[in-house]
């Protein structure tokens, strides 16, 4: 609106709303903002006006501010004198016109008699092709100089069968006819809807049990009991005749948690499986019928006997028969007390040998110790943490008890990183310099893997040391940056990284990155209660990378406490 006094009106246009401001509190919109459409659309309600005509009571007014707390879904039914109108409703509920018409606040402006049915058309499955896909084609009916063609696309041809099934049985008179696309299918018939069976999980042995490890996937073990070894072995046995069994195909796409038979690539047998996901694989142009059904899926499973996951093709899954479901999966999924992740190679480091399995906890997966020889092994598979790779020197910590802070605490590796008390003035000192000369630096010239930079972090707007411990995942996201005289690693844009002058990178490292000796993990609640804590720290073990010390608080080690 027109200044006056000093003060205007302005209209909020990405939220539609107006305000009388002083003209003080307004600036010229910045250019970059200015592309941005407006947020903000105005709309009517169609298809009602308010009672008697004029404008909207207050009664309206205060319905409308109740009808519309939370999202509302918009359908947009005609522009009219340059404002849209709109049909507003939440979710399945009537619309806010219907509501103010029953209760006496609108009037509807629509006509009365009755709309003529609107055909129904069916989409077109080209519909779902993207520009320059390949689709395969087969002709079904060559009539009056036009030819049908059937169109295989990965994303509906599986379903095609399955409704002409459902089809003929509503409409009996049509399946006494020829279908186009039966005859295309080579005729096939769809069974009725299968039974699909289920395979119970592993019973759990009550108190320790003897088990042998079968295999290890992420950071869990699957372990097959001994008491496992029976039924294994008549699954194996009912499994041997699998191949030479009529092919029974899957008539659908199966769902994840599906219990299947699926064909192993190492030795092409048949074993019980559990379906973890399965999808179209549309990278693969086969012939037509491979198009319309399993040739195209590509399906993760994990073998319930034995704990391994293998993709493979549609073609090479089955349903599972129900004399197949009746005996439960054969192994057990446990995880290791105390290790907080495993070794890579774990799966070589365990014991091809019977093992005594003790369960800590009634979890699932229980937590479970590993027994060989009467000696606890969880440690034996236990990935060794290495400390983020850095530029800057290390300060090592000296012979005997030092005074030093905790810094951090990096969970679940349990990373300590602590600083030491003599060395606080210098942390300072450095700390002032580099913020003096940081707003002057110029951009990274290289933000690859461990390289040394400046940091800003976002909590206080300072300016630290840093590492680059993790790229940025695209052109313009952020990289993770280790603050290295602290040991925290936060997202960094690249617009708070600048160029670390070259006097800091000679300055060693402020903190220092330990494990502490004995303690195979650290808990979130006790990590909590030790940062920021002032302790004494001895070196127990410099041989390994990062080092393990004991910690000491009034004279006493805390490490067991802390384990």
């Amino acid at each position: 609106a027109t200044l006056r006094d000093g003060r205007c009106t302005v209209y909020f246009v990405d939220y539609g709303n107006s305000a009388d401001v002083a003209a003080a509190q307004t600036c010229p919109l910045p250019e970059g903002c200015a592309e941005l459409p407006e947020q903000a659309v105005r709309c009517g309600l169609y298809g009602v006006r308010p009672k008697g005509g004029g404008g909207w009571g207050e009664g309206a007014t205060l319905e409308l501010a109740t009808l519309m707390q939370g999202r509302l879904m918009a359908r947009a039914c005609r522009v009219a004198g340059g404002k849209h109108e709109v049909e507003l409703r939440a979710h399945d509920g009537p619309s806010l016109s219907e509501v103010l018409v029953a209760k006496g606040l609108a009037e509807s402006t629509l006509a009365s008699t009755p709309a003529a049915p609107v055909p129904r058309r069916l989409a077109s499955v080209l519909g779902l092709a993207k520009p320059g896909e390949a689709l395969m084609l087969q002709v079904t009916a060559c009539k009056e100089g036009r030819i049908w063609v059937l169109v295989a696309h990965p994303g509906v041809t599986t379903q095609l069968l399955e409704v002409e099934q459902e089809l003929n049985e509503r409409c009996p008179k049509m399946a006494e006819g020829a279908s186009p696309a039966r005859g295309a299918l080579a005729a096939k018939v769809l069974p009725k809807a299968a039974v699909v069976h289920t395979i119970a999980e592993c019973p759990k042995p009550q108190g320790r049990f003897e088990a042998l490890v079968s295999t290890v996937d992420s950071n869990t073990v699957y372990v097959l009991p001994i008491a496992q070894r029976d039924a294994l072995a008549r699954v194996s046995q009912a499994l041997a005749s699998e191949g030479e069994h009529p092919a029974t195909a899957m008539t659908k796409l199966p769902s994840p948690s599906q219990c299947v038979l699926a064909l192993y690539s190492a030795d092409k047998l048949w074993y019980r499986a559990r379906v973890l996901s399965a999808d179209h694989d549309t990278r693969q142009i086969g012939g037509f019928e491979a198009g319309l059904r399993e040739s195209f899926w590509q399906v993760q499973v994990r073998f319930v006997d034995f704990g391994n996951v293998e993709t493979v093709s549609g073609k090479d899954v089955r349903p599972l028969r129900e004399e197949l479901a009746r005996e439960p999966a054969c192994v057990l999924p446990v995880v290791l007390a105390g290790v907080a992740r495993l070794a890579p190679n774990a799966v070589d480091l365990l014991p091809a040998e019977v093992l005594t399995v003790e369960p800590t906890d009634n979890a699932s997966p229980p937590s479970v110790r590993l027994m060989h020889a009467g000696t606890c092994i969880n440690d034996r598979v236990a990935s060794q943490p290495e400390p983020p790779k850095k530029k800057l020197a290390d300060n090592p910590l000296p012979s005997g008890r030092v005074a030093a802070t905790v810094a951090h605490i990096a969970l679940p590796d349990g990373l300590f990183y602590l600083q030491q008390t003599s060395l606080a003035s210098g942390l300072l000192a450095m700390m002032e310099e580099l913020n003096a000369s940081a707003a002057t630096a110029p951009k990274p010239a290289s933000l690859k893997l461990g390289d040394a930079v400046c940091a800003r972090y976002a909590v206080d707007g300072l300016w630290y040391r840093g590492a680059v411990v993790e790229p940025a995942k695209d052109a313009v996201g952020p990289l993770k940056i280790l603050f290295v005289d602290f040991g925290n690693s936060e997202d960094v844009p690249k617009a708070d990284l600048k160029a670390l002058p070259e006097k800091f990178e000679a300055v060693p490292l402020f903190a220092n990155c330990v494990l502490l000796d004995a303690v195979a993990s650290v808990s979130q609640e006790c990590a909590q209660q030790l940062v920021s804590a002032e302790v004494e720290v001895e070196v127990a073990d410099a041989s390994c990378q990062p080092p393990k010390v004991r910690l000491y608080v009034n004279g006493s080690c805390i490490n067991e406490l802390v384990e």
